[in-house]
């Protein structure tokens, strides 16, 4: 691309400047800066919790809970960080607006769970509406069997906890 003259790189900022208040109002703006390769400019401005937040599992689960946090405490994780929503019919009614904006929470655990959910807002599903807001609600990772279907699993839950202790995110 060539170089703009001064009155041209004016209307591009200008055009920017509305699309990003765009983005914003419509909640779309991480998506926005995402596109644009500067997702960092908003990363920052909040932060979810210390490393030694709350954990949400929330998920259709043939695995009990009892299992799931018997898992955690072999990696040493405490078992009290640990809130579970495991039941298929309980996740429909399950509140995801408590997750917003909260510091008390570090990191939501996703597995199968209902599309129509109180959660989803416009969303097809309340999973898709926690990522379309990462900027709302504390990261999100799904666990998945053989990397496609979401699943809870206990070597699932293990492996996922074993990365974010790696990555030393809780």
């Amino acid at each position: 691309m060539d170089t703009l003259c001064t009155e041209e790189v004016e209307e591009l900022l200008r055009k920017i400047r509305v699309r990003v208040l765009d983005a914003n109002r419509e909640g779309e703006l991480n998506q926005l800066l995402a596109a644009m390769g500067m997702r960092d400019l908003t990363e920052s401005r909040f932060q979810w919790g210390n490393r030694s937040g709350k954990i949400v599992v929330i998920g259709a689960s043939a695995v009990d809970e009892t299992h799931l946090l018997m898992t955690a405490g072999k990696l040493g994780v405490d078992k009290r960080r640990f809130e579970f929503c495991l039941d298929y019919d309980a996740i429909q009614k399950y509140n995801f607006r408590k997750l917003q904006y909260s510091e008390k929470y570090r990191l939501i655990m996703v597995g199968p769970m209902p599309h129509s959910t109180t959660g989803k807002s416009k969303s097809g599903s309340a999973i898709a509406e926690m990522e379309k807001h990462s900027d709302m609600y504390p990261r999100v990772i799904r666990m998945e069997a053989a990397g496609t279907e979401l699943k809870i699993t206990k070597s699932g839950f293990k492996e996922t906890l074993e990365n974010m202790l790696r990555e030393e995110y809780i």
